[in-house]
């Protein structure tokens, strides 16, 4: 995605494996190459010839490349011992969509999210805006979205787990703040019949007027 030599978020490069085969078939096995954390590793002691090579194991938190990649090894320079035949191998990192909605599907903003591993460890936290949070490179496996802080107005959701697949497709996860809800009734002491054409005001602890209205005879 970003074409660069370093991974994005919390994916490595760390761990990938390439197979060497030295026949379009990929039968006959010629080594195996795992790479470092700079994402480079080599195979040596190669004749000259074409070889084939194919990611066999992707890193943690990205998704494997299936291309097949072809390499022709030959003589560059008389008289000389050893080449460098560099191979490039792009791949996709694995991508979590996150939202903190309302019950109507609007974000709610200003509640601090945690993502957390299946060993408790918390690997990514937010504060929510009115946009969904992207999280990259996160490894396959088990995690819980939490919601350590919420904002006032709404109920503190109940925990969400989940489970990242490698795959390229967006692994979307969405969280649902339900919204404080205060029934205002206006109703007469002795019959407990509705009062109408009454104006109500709600106001803060700070004396500021939150709403304003006129009662028609139901619940607010």
């Amino acid at each position: 995605e970003t074409g660069k030599k370093v991974p994005q978020g919390h994916g490595t490069f760390k761990g990938a494996e390439y197979t060497v085969y030295s026949d379009s078939a990929l039968t006959k096995y010629v080594g195996t190459i795992t790479l470092d954390a700079n994402g480079k590793g080599t195979l040596g002691d190669l004749k000259p010839g074409e070889y084939e090579v194919c990611e066999t194991k992707a890193p943690a938190g990205y998704v494997k490349n299936n291309e097949v990649i072809k390499v022709k090894a030959g003589i560059k320079e008389i008289n000389t011992a050893n080449f460098d035949y560099p191979v490039t191998s792009k791949e996709k990192p694995i991508t979590t969509l996150v939202k903190k909605v309302d019950p109507d599907g609007k974000f709610v903003v200003g509640a601090n999210l945690q993502i957390i591993d299946s060993k408790g460890n918390v690997v990514e936290e937010w504060v929510t805006t009115d946009k969904e949070h992207i999280v990259k490179g996160l490894a396959k496996g088990e995690y819980t979205l939490h919601e350590a802080k919420t904002p006032a107005g709404y109920v503190t959701a109940k925990d969400v787990k989940f489970t990242i697949e490698e795959k390229e497709e967006v692994h979307e996860v969405v969280m649902v703040d339900d919204t404080i809800k205060v029934d205002i009734e206006k109703i007469d002491k002795t019959t407990k019949e509705f009062i109408e054409g009454v104006t109500l005001q709600l106001i803060n602890s700070n004396g500021n007027l939150v709403k304003e209205w006129v009662t028609d005879g139901k619940a607010l």
